[in-house]
């Protein structure tokens, strides 16, 4: 039967390895989300950061058309209610 500092050496060795195991699994992971989000990036083109760079007009994406006739009407449909809260209110906008 094997003594209980044995025993304990043993254990000490066991979680030693368990651990040098983990840290290199941790680092193989990390290289490899390195390598995937070098890949996926690579040959995708950067997204514009204005509306103007992407392409408002004619050919105007389906979000900004329905986000601007939706805003429009809001707008509109709330006109006559701010300038009565305005005339209550007794202040003054000049736009």
């Amino acid at each position: 039967m094997p003594s209980t500092a044995d025993l304990l050496a043993e254990l000490e060795t066991a979680r030693q390895e368990r651990d040098d195991a983990l840290t290199r699994l941790a680092a193989a992971r990390a290289e490899l989300d390195a390598l995937r989000l070098a890949l996926k990036t690579k040959d995708e083109p950067e997204p514009p950061l204005y509306p103007d760079t992407a392409g408002i007009g004619p050919e105007a994406p389906l979000r900004y058309v329905a986000a601007d006739a939706i805003n429009t009407t809001v707008k509109r449909l709330m006109e006559p209610v701010q300038k009565a809260l305005r005339s209550k209110l007794g202040t003054r906008h000049d736009r």
